[in-house]
């Protein structure tokens, strides 16, 4: 078995292939991924990122 952390989750999915993904899923994939690339490049243009959540 294979694992993963938990922490490098994210950064693992933003580099999968999409054209090596199943047809149903790969709309949700290249979405997530264009999320992870505007997120990345927010954090790095404004040093940090806006949490639109309760992390409570």
């Amino acid at each position: 078995m294979i694992s993963i952390p938990v922490r490098k989750l994210a950064l693992w999915l933003a580099c999968i292939n999409s054209n090596k993904v199943a047809a149903p899923v790969r709309p949700k994939l290249e979405r997530y991924q264009e999320e992870c690339a505007v997120a990345l490049n927010d954090y790095r243009r404004r040093g940090g990122v806006d949490v639109h959540f309760d992390r409570s």
